[in-house]
Formats: structure tokens, C-alpha cells, sequence
């Protein structure tokens, strides 16, 4: 729709096979409406729980069972790069509110800059 916007990519060939690479290399993850942490490329930065700060290369530790898994000069350019995208995510919410729960449907957006 052209009446909101929309934080989607088109993932279409990844889907199908026509490509081998998708479009997204990071999402941000939550718990339940609290932003837990975010996956970028192979790693997961955890940001918001009793394991807040631990990075995990899921690569080599798919489990999550060993916090920290490489050396710190990997999780410093983690961090940097996560952190990057989290603040991004925020700022992208000031500007782009989501919709509540329990909101009218049909859905009027707001007028956006």
C-alpha cells in the first residue's frame, strides 16, 4: 500500500531459489514489545534480558550455550555494528509509529513526512 509505510524487503528470489543470498542481513528481535536484541550476518547481540550484552556467533555456538564465543575484538565490531542498528530502528519509530493494538480497522495512517 502507498498509504503507510512499509519496513519490508522483497524476498521473493531468496525464496525461490533464484538467489542464493537474501536481501536483509539484520532484524531486530523482541519480547513480546521490548527490543531483546538484534541478528546481524552470523552473529547475535543480546540487548535486552538477564543475558543482556553477551554476543553469540551462531555459526560456531548455534545453541547459545557459550557466552562470548570469540575473541573480544570480534564482539567490539559486534557491538559497534549492532548497536548501529538498533539506535537506527529506534529513530525509525519516532518517525514511523506502529500501528497499537486494538486500533480501529479500516487503519487510517498518520500523515508522514
Amino acid at each position: 500500500p502507498d498509504d503507510r509505510v512499509i519496513d519490508g524487503v522483497d524476498q521473493t528470489d531468496f525464496f525461490l531459489g533464484k538467489k542464493s543470498v537474501s536481501n536483509r542481513d539484520s532484524f531486530i528481535i523482541y519480547s513480546w514489545e521490548n527490543i531483546y536484541g538484534v541478528k546481524w550476518t552470523d552473529w547475535k547481540h543480546v540487548v535486552g534480558s538477564t543475558r543482556s550484552g553477551q554476543i553469540f556467533h551462531l555459526l560456531s555456538d548455534p545453541k547459545e550455550r557459550n557466552r562470548d564465543t570469540v575473541k573480544n575484538i570480534h564482539n567490539s565490531f559486534v557491538k559497534v555494528i549492532t548497536s548501529r542498528l538498533i539506535k537506527e530502528h529506534k529513530e525509525s519509530l519516532k518517525r514511523y509509529p506502529p500501528v497499537l493494538q486494538g486500533t480501529p480497522d479500516p487503519y487510517e495512517p498518520p500523515a508522514y513526512p
